[in-house]
């Protein structure tokens, strides 16, 4: 009976370390499906761009995993229409890649222009909304 009882023990054991090693595998490839998104949605961002006539960005990819300020509010925008640019720049402030003191300030000059090119529209009430 002791026999079993240890048998079943280390089937166990054995099971948890396997299930252990399936979550870790797990929690990597969900990191490299969001790299993917951040990659697409930059991608989608860049497309668009071009469509409304705008230059494509001459700078490479970030190779620091964040986003150019205009790719970052553009997602942010999909994802939360209707936001005050107040929202958005605090939402994303800690995901661009900028080399300025100011992220916030960078934030707030690429919305307005953003706006001025009609990529993004001021709402009568302020909010913010990728233009369709």
């Amino acid at each position: 009976m002791a026999n079993n009882v240890n048998s079943v023990r280390k089937s166990i054991d054995a099971l948890r370390m396997e299930r252990a090693k399936i979550a870790d595998e797990i929690d990597r490839k969900q990191a490299l499906i969001e790299q993917i998104d951040q990659s697409i949605a930059s991608l989608e961002a860049t497309l668009r761009a071009i469509a409304a006539g705008d230059k494509p960005s001459r700078q490479p990819p970030t190779q620091t995993g964040r986003m150019r300020p205009t790719d970052a509010v553009y997602q942010y925008l999909l994802g939360h229409p209707n936001s005050s640019s107040g929202d958005v720049v605090a939402a994303v402030a800690d995901k661009i890649a900028t080399t300025s003191a100011d992220p916030k300030k960078v934030l707030h000059s690429t919305i307005a222009q953003m706006n001025g090119r009609r990529i993004v529209r001021d709402e009568h009430t302020g909010l913010l909304r990728v233009k369709k």
